[in-house]
């Protein structure tokens, strides 16, 4: 940010070099319209005179068309250089490519509207068929709230099994198999004898070891 050179890169590591297929060689000394697209460019310089009028810590999520990569989505945390005279010398920008934590992001809200709004009800337990997650059809088809379920194994929990026998059949095949299906009945809270059609499967990690169902 000094007159004589205000603009133009000083220091440009191999992260960098990864992350916007620019080498060191090409950025070092130039200005950033003269290296990248200019739609980035110029969204550089806006921060920049931003950051100038206001110096402090700028963070910030942008879309950057890289050559060879389409957009990538990358969260800059920006901070002001002082020199001796309190005026700002440089500008350091640390950047960081998030674009897969972002789609991983939005699969999980995905996953999770799907999760809350489907018609069917929803049971998650883990590695020891403990209950950690119901939807809100759950709930309206039993009549069984969250903290009624929530942290008992579905054996122990008031959505057992009425037929001791028939469910232990059906773990059998759902370790065997990793999936079961079949017409079951269950004890809503009011009492109510339901027929339900269930579907259980396992859910398992790399190694083939179970963690939920």
């Amino acid at each position: 940010m000094r007159p004589d050179s205000r603009g133009r890169c000083v220091l440009w590591n191999e992260a960098n070099e990864a992350m916007f297929g620019v080498k060191a060689d090409v950025a070092v000394g130039k200005r950033f319209d003269e290296f990248m697209v200019p739609q980035a460019a110029e969204r550089v310089n806006a921060l920049d005179r931003k950051l100038l009028e206001s110096p402090m810590v700028q963070e910030t999520v942008e879309v950057v068309d890289i050559e060879g990569r389409g957009q990538r989505i990358f969260q800059f945390i920006r901070a002001p250089i002082f020199g001796a005279d309190g005026v700002v010398d440089y500008i350091m920008s640390s950047a960081s490519d998030i674009t897969a934590e972002r789609a991983r992001t939005d699969e999980l809200r995905l996953a999770s509207k799907v999760f809350e709004t489907t018609a069917d009800g929803i049971m998650l337990s883990d590695s020891d068929d403990r209950v950690i997650m119901i939807n809100a059809a759950f709930s309206k088809l039993t009549g069984f709230g969250a903290a009624e379920v929530l942290g008992r194994t579905v054996s122990e929990s008031p959505f057992r099994a009425i037929d001791p026998l028939a469910y232990a059949a059906r773990m059998e095949q759902l370790l065997r198999d990793g999936v079961v299906t079949g017409e079951v009945s269950r004890m809503a809270k009011d009492g109510m004898t339901l027929s339900l059609w269930l579907t259980a499967t396992c859910v398992r990690d790399a190694d083939g070891r179970i963690v939920n169902y």
